[in-house]
């Protein structure tokens, strides 16, 4: 526990260590912007943020001593870990407030006329560091990449900054600027769920019907075609991902490449179609005997306000321990008022956050899952028995699929999932049509 308070402890540190010098002072980009009015609300940008380094200077100073503080209960040091957190997202939110208001006031005019500097304040230049634990390497966060983390993107801001992006590439921008707009695309495109990351990228394609602002670029017109067709994986809308592999061959592109591409595309439909029927196949269960267990888990948003809810079908037959595992979570109200913590245009997660010792139950499990990973699938990780995803999407890389197990799946209110932000909870999960004669208990294995 001491280990996960300082990792703690040190993720804090590393926000502002990460921009500041050696004298300590933080570092200035020599870049200036072309504009005087961007100019200034660049000056403006960076005075917020050495005041947001200072504020965590303090909150570092502060609770320090109240986490290493000798002879607490591992439940009192839990409470006060995410009371850090808690303090930490506030000032987060903070920074990204007050840098919005700054750009608000940048007139569209202005905007049009310098758009690739506009572009660099919101999607490129970093306001805060973050740092990969498990590497140890630190890199900026954009606007952009702060507030996915603090708040979630809801579907209004989504589209706000696709628009952004559409307005901004019609003004008709250098070619010399394309790499400064595609890496804000590409940004964009991690941050905003896939349905509407489609939409953006046909917008693009429209607006260039030859391909010629792509000419002279890492991005080839082929290369957004690839995306594309991977969107549309993601969405399992496969006979259309094909249809643009085919298009890209008879062009006569990367042959191997495309060919490697269709042939995945062809293993999750088919791994799809197979989930499809054996989902058919759990719902038609019937009788006290055969029947599968539901839960009924229903959200709160960070008001208070209710926030929908959704069903799941748990995957007792293919599943069994980790089934078990959740249905004992459950039960003992371990999931109650349990913080979304984590949201992207993949999943929802919930449940312990283990990388900071809240909340994470003092055992493993072995889960196992014959069962694929879908929109609407509801997984656990497999290094933690709490943690709850769920899932928005098929993850892309075959790594992250293999590194979650799928226990079961939305029924009823799929669509709830896509409106859940960061700071939302679950507000209680209930256990139905529990089969007759089984015993939800995990086998449990002792943590080292």
């Amino acid at each position: 526990m001491t280990k996960k308070i300082l990792i703690l402890l040190g993720l804090c540190v590393m926000v502002f260590a990460a921009g500041c010098g050696d004298d300590g002072e933080v570092n200035k980009t020599e870049y200036k912007a072309t504009d005087p009015v961007i100019q200034t609300a660049r000056v403006k940008i960076a005075e917020i943020k050495d005041a947001y380094l200072d504020e965590v200077r303090g909150i570092v100073q502060e609770w320090s001593p109240k986490l290493q503080v000798g002879g607490l209960e591992d439940e009192e040091k839990e409470v006060r870990q995410a009371e850090l957190k808690k303090v930490m997202r506030t000032v987060g939110r903070k920074l990204v407030d007050d840098v919005k208001v700054v750009l608000a006031a940048i007139p569209q005019e202005t905007r049009n006329a310098h758009s690739i500097d506009y572009l660099k304040l919101v999607f490129v230049e970093p306001i805060d560091y973050s740092s990969d634990q498990r590497s140890g390497e630190q890199s900026g966060v954009s606007l952009l990449e702060k507030e996915t983390m603090v708040y979630g993107l809801s579907p209004e801001r989504c589209a706000q900054y696709t628009d952004e992006i559409v307005a901004y590439f019609h003004v008709g921008m250098k070619k010399d600027d394309a790499e400064i707009f595609f890496s804000a695309l590409a940004g964009l495109l991690d941050a905003i769920n896939f349905q509407q990351g489609l939409a953006l990228i046909d917008q693009i394609m429209k607006a260039d019907p030859d391909g010629s602002f792509f000419i002279n670029t890492r991005f080839s017109r082929d290369s957004w075609k690839s995306v594309k067709s991977n969107l549309l994986m993601s969405l399992e809308r496969y006979n259309e991902a094909n249809a643009i592999y085919d298009s890209m061959l008879s062009e006569g592109e990367d042959k191997q490449k495309i060919l490697k591409g269709k042939e995945e595309n062809d293993a999750q439909e088919t791994e799809k179609r197979i989930e499809d029927r054996e989902r058919k196949d759990d719902a038609d269960k019937t009788g006290e005997d055969k029947r599968l267990p539901r839960a009924e888990i229903t959200f709160v948003g960070a008001d208070g306000k209710e926030k929908g809810a959704i069903t799941v079908l748990l995957f007792e037959d293919d599943a069994f321990n980790a089934v078990a595992n959740f249905i004992s979570l459950a039960e003992s109200g371990y999931y109650d008022n349990k913080e979304f913590f984590a949201i992207n245009n993949i999943f929802a997660l919930t449940g312990s956050k283990f990388d900071c010792g809240v909340g994470e139950p003092d055992y493993s499990i072995e889960a196992k899952s014959k069962r694929g990973v879908f929109r609407g699938t509801l997984t656990c990780a497999k290094s933690s028995p709490a943690q709850i995803f769920l899932m928005k999407y098929r993850p892309r890389l075959e790594e992250q699929r293999k590194a979650l197990v799928a226990f079961g799946f939305i029924v009823k209110g799929i669509d709830e999932i896509d409106k859940l932000m960061i700071g939302d909870r679950i507000s209680k999960i209930e256990i139905t049509d529990k089969r007759k004669g089984s015993v939800y208990e995990p086998e449990k294995e002792k943590k080292n």
